[in-house]
């Protein structure tokens, strides 16, 4: 962009250029989020293994079902349901279970990150000024026909915060995996106590 010669089209890429950066963050985001609570999924677990996330994952229809009744008992069953099958195979669903609503900002990102047990830690909290100003910001001002320009320092910063944080990612759910840390009782139990 900085050998272009025509300042009407540098101005033309650099505005086409951030939602194309966005939908990297976004998409990247939730492939790695559906990934790491498939490859849980594909252990085979039992309940009593998996960290709490997990469990009100594949519990979900069941936690909303006993949610949308005032019904006492509905409520009891769920809970002795908990109970009773700990120790039978977890079925974690894969499929819908990641939303990032389209618009992945730091409170949808917490979200996210709780779904699948990785904690929305002090990096995070760090970069959800500029996630959400900056990055979404800037996105949702050009993908809804603002007339806003983007300089190129705009853009060099918002490509390193969303490479930075794709990497910050990817090395969670590595470590995570690794770790095993997705198993009640891990070194990661141990860690937050």
């Amino acid at each position: 962009m900085e050998a272009c010669k025509r300042d009407h089209l540098r101005k033309l890429w650099l505005r086409a250029a951030v939602p194309i950066l966005y939908a990297h963050w976004e998409g990247y985001i939730k492939l790695a989020a559906q990934a790491y609570l498939a490859y849980v999924a594909s252990k085979g677990l039992r309940y009593c293994d998996l960290q709490f996330n997990f469990v009100a994952v594949a519990r979900l229809g069941d936690i909303q079902q006993a949610a949308r009744t005032k019904q006492a008992e509905k409520h009891v069953q769920l809970v002795e349901s908990f109970i009773r099958f700990d120790t039978e195979q977890a079925r974690i669903p894969t499929e819908g279970i990641i939303d990032t609503a389209s618009n992945l900002n730091s409170e949808v990102l917490s979200n996210v990150l709780c779904t699948i047990g990785l904690p929305y830690d002090e990096y995070w909290r760090a970069k959800a000024v500029k996630i959400d100003r900056s990055l979404l910001g800037l996105r949702n001002g050009i993908a809804h026909g603002e007339r806003r320009e983007v300089t190129l320092d705009e853009y060099r910063e918002l490509h390193e915060l969303v490479i930075d944080c794709l990497e910050y990612m990817k090395r969670m759910v590595e470590a995570y995996c690794e770790n095993r840390w997705y198993l009640r009782g891990s070194a990661l139990d141990k860690r937050m106590a």
